[in-house]
């Protein structure tokens, strides 16, 4: 079984939101990943959380 490389929705102050997306992850795989998941969950007004450690914790939120 092939593995897939990684794939990271993110977003960049001034740019917005992106998707990144290393050279071994195929275009059909990427567009399911942006309808599928982000579509049906990103909140871009209320993202969810991204916990850097078990005591800290990042939002979009300041």
């Amino acid at each position: 079984m092939p593995l897939l490389g990684q794939l990271v929705y993110t977003s960049f102050p001034g740019v917005g939101f992106k998707a990144l997306v290393s050279a071994q992850v195929p275009p059909q795989i990427q567009q399911a990943f942006i309808e599928q998941v982000v579509y049906q969950y990103w909140d871009s007004y209320n993202p969810p959380r991204v916990w850097i450690s078990s005591r800290v914790s990042v939002s979009g939120h300041s």
